[in-house]
């Protein structure tokens, strides 16, 4: 279905249909306003106090700390402050589940954003949180996961050095332990990644251990052949979305447009798909991709492909179904009901 001029893929919307999604946030998702926190890599540039190669992050802040600096603590006093608030995303990225219990988000952000997120949207219900290296079973779990730990809980536990990493999927392996079980039940969907994150390529690892599930991200129209060619070697499936380089405050703000719709479209009721449905049968054949895409999904219900074969009025929905294939699969129903009209 397309949102927003956005596609999102099939099989990324039957998982969250089915309680099989979850949803990874990296840091561009608090990077717009009134986040307005750095990337990984700006945050290694700030604690460094001088530019750090994208990719060698850890490296630099491992090196960092062998030099004295106490960067966990530098780090946590950037991130976690009173001039930073979430963003439209983390709010739309919660609501698209629909429910508190049906939450399963991690973050690799060290931002407790998610959470202040969480108690504004959804207010009855708290969603669990879970804080590295104290992480729930990957394969069974409900809630928000700081996968790298948090700014405001624990400082210290915060993985940020080579070393962090080091423990956190090698030595003592607890990310690894938690990701190995989690890619093997669920469909995953990276959103705020680019494909040279050196934590993408942490989370890499834990792909490479297990028989995997449906992995996608969603990647802003910018991406280089190379960069394609990386999120392949990956093995993860990406979706393009455009970017608005007028747009001051974010130029992505099409990624967040997306979840509004998405979110929007999985409150709709069966009255509301209905009367749409019958509002674009009452005219001609649709144009635009959205209004197809979104017939063709609500074709896949009984009723309402019922309620569309009783709208129709137009004989050029004649050709237009059978050029789309959709005749075999109710082709009975639909005459049936124009010969009565």
């Amino acid at each position: 279905m397309i949102f927003a001029n956005v596609r999102l893929p099939d099989e990324i919307r039957i998982a969250r249909e089915e309680g099989r999604l979850v949803i990874f946030a990296g840091a561009g998702i608090s990077t717009p306003p009134p986040s307005i926190l750095p990337s990984f890599n700006g945050l290694a540039c700030k604690i460094c106090g001088r530019p750090v190669e994208k990719g060698t992050e850890d490296r630099a802040l491992g090196k960092q700390t062998k030099n004295g600096t106490d960067v966990h603590l530098a780090a946590a006093q950037i991130l976690y402050n009173s001039k930073t608030f979430p963003t439209e995303a983390h709010k739309e990225i919660l609501r698209v589940f629909g429910a508190a219990k049906k939450v399963r988000i991690v973050t690799t952000n060290f931002d407790d954003h998610f959470s202040a997120a969480a108690h504004n949207v959804c207010r009855k219900d708290p969603v669990p949180e879970f804080y590295a290296p104290a992480l729930p079973l990957g394969d069974d779990f409900q809630g928000i996961v700081y996968l790298h730990g948090s700014a405001r809980v624990n400082p210290h536990a915060m993985v940020l050095t080579d070393k962090d990493f080091g423990a956190a999927y090698l030595t003592r392996g607890w990310a690894k332990d938690f990701l190995v079980h989690c890619f093997s039940k669920f469909t995953v969907l990276f959103v705020g990644y680019s494909h040279h994150d050196v934590t993408i390529n942490y989370l890499a690892r834990g792909m490479s251990q297990t028989d995997l599930k449906g992995r996608w991200a969603f990647v802003s129209s910018d991406l280089t052949p190379d960069d394609e060619e990386n999120w392949r070697h990956l093995e993860i499936k990406i979706q393009q979305y455009p970017i608005d380089p007028t747009n001051k405050n974010n130029a992505h703000q099409a990624l967040t447009n997306l979840f509004i719709g998405w979110t929007k479209h999985t409150k709709e009721t069966l009255l509301h798909r209905s009367k749409r449905v019958k509002t674009i049968a009452a005219g001609l054949p649709p144009e635009s991709d959205a209004d197809f895409e979104y017939l063709d999904y609500c074709l896949h219900h009984s009723q309402l492909a019922k309620d569309f074969c009783d709208a129709v009025r137009h004989p050029a929905w004649v050709g237009w179904m059978h050029a789309k294939g959709y005749f075999k699969g109710f082709r009975q129903i639909f005459l049936s009901r124009c010969c009565k009209k």
